[in-house]
């Protein structure tokens, strides 16, 4: 758990200095383009057959001897 805490303030950082350096940027641009050349598409969602349910996670994480709120 620690470690994906780690990460996401790591990348919520990395996204903050990105969008500072984007809003700077459009600061000094002569001419700023569309709204639709900056904007990223949307990935689409995973498919059925990459979702897993909730019972495999629970066996996954048995398995690796994590302990959580299905061993009460």
């Amino acid at each position: 758990m620690i470690d994906g805490y780690a990460w996401r303030r790591d990348r919520e950082q990395e996204d903050r200095t990105y969008y500072a350096w984007l809003v700077a940027s459009l600061g000094r641009a002569k001419k700023i383009p569309k709204v639709d050349k900056l904007m990223k598409k949307k990935k689409q969602a995973p498919g059925p057959e990459q979702q897993s349910s909730q019972d495999e996670l629970i066996a996954a994480a048995k398995a690796k001897g994590l302990k959580g709120p299905w061993d009460k």
